[in-house]
């Protein structure tokens, strides 16, 4: 049952500063990121990068990939890594609306440089800014990889979306979608305390989207956690920026403080303490559309 009450707040993704400093605290305090670089490292070499065909055209020139929310580009750095094993050259597009991530990304790149076997074209735009702008432009650029992890949250049509990304792939090119599932901690709080406009879009609903649209694709379901105890340490900040990520709001700019009382509450109940950690279980998918 919903709560009689429905967070009123905008979305911390209205703010990209303060997402960046939520975002940055939930990397620190869940096992997500290190679960999907492993992932990334075991499975998307044979899911993935032995699935580009490789034909005449990217033998003689760059393979051409997109990776749409990129973020910070941890997770880009470690596929391009298996990518060139295969292919020798890269360009990559990096469409990424947080100006915060996009230094990062660059930051990370300078440090970890691909040489010239990897050239990026820097975006700072939405997905929909950047489609748009092809499309007036009459210049619809082909990917022959394209990814968008934990991204699709923040479009209005995923549907249209995902169809605008596979338009944007050449054949036999394949597009890599993360998403949480209805079926972790996150997507409860969602349910529980926010109103059909804040809550996000799980996995459920993209593989009904994948399954209606008569796209081919494989789903691999994986599990990881979130340390979700600063969040009881009164007056420790990143408990603040941490439980705002998970519940996608400003929870302590959202009513009285028996609200966010409630809120916590019902989030602990859903966790396991483990010794001095509190673990909230984030089951997430990966789908992996072949055009």
């Amino acid at each position: 049952m919903e709560s009689s009450s429905a967070i009123s707040v905008k979305d911390i993704s209205h703010d990209p500063s303060y997402y960046t400093k939520a975002f940055n605290v939930f990397v620190r305090h869940s096992t997500e990121h290190q679960m999907l670089a492993t992932w990334v490292e075991t499975i998307f070499p044979r899911t993935v990068v032995e699935k580009i065909p490789i034909s005449k055209h990217n033998q003689e020139e760059k393979l051409k990939i997109l990776g749409f929310g990129s973020g910070t580009g941890d997770l880009d750095y470690t596929m391009i890594a298996q990518l060139l094993k295969k292919f020798p050259s890269i360009s990559n597009t990096v469409v990424e609306p947080n100006p915060d991530h996009i230094v990062e990304y660059k930051k990370l790149v300078a440090s970890k440089s691909f040489g010239s076997d990897v050239d990026f074209n820097w975006r700072q735009q939405t997905w929909q800014e950047y489609y748009q702008e092809c499309q007036q432009l009459n210049k619809i650029k082909k990917f022959h990889f394209i990814s968008a992890i934990h991204s699709l949250y923040y479009v209005e049509d995923p549907e249209s979306t995902i169809l605008d990304i596979v338009s944007c792939l050449d054949e036999g090119g394949i597009l890599l979608l993360v998403l949480i599932s209805e079926n972790g901690g996150v997507i409860r709080q969602h349910k529980r305390f926010l109103s059909d406009a804040q809550r996000v879009v799980g996995s459920e609903t993209i593989c009904k989207i994948l399954e209606k649209c008569q796209l081919k694709f494989e789903a691999f379901t994986e599990n990881s956690t979130i340390d979700i105890a600063c969040c009881y340490e009164a007056g420790n900040q990143d408990g603040v920026l941490l439980a705002d990520f998970i519940n996608n709001v400003k929870l302590q700019e959202s009513g009285p403080p028996s609200f966010v009382e409630e809120v916590l509450s019902y989030m602990r109940e859903g966790a396991i303490q483990n010794g001095d950690q509190i673990l909230l279980d984030t089951e997430w998918q990966v789908f992996v559309v072949t055009k």
